[in-house]
């Protein structure tokens, strides 16, 4: 039984995290395309001084 109570308080903890994580992501994308279109260069370092590049991906969806 405290299992189950365990599992289903965790699921929307996850899908808030989820949520979390794709805002930052998006946020992220719009900072860099910004900076790319002001001609500036794109540099990102984490909490461990580890360098990461931008990966330009264009996708398209169906308009509703």
């Amino acid at each position: 039984q405290k299992k189950k109570i365990e599992e289903a308080n965790k699921s929307p903890r996850l899908d808030d995290l989820k949520s979390e994580i794709d805002a930052l992501n998006e946020m992220a994308s719009d900072i860099a395309i910004s900076q790319l279109m002001n001609g500036q260069s794109i540099h990102i370092k984490d909490e461990y001084e580890i360098e990461y590049e931008p990966v330009y991906k264009v996708t398209f969806k169906k308009i509703k």
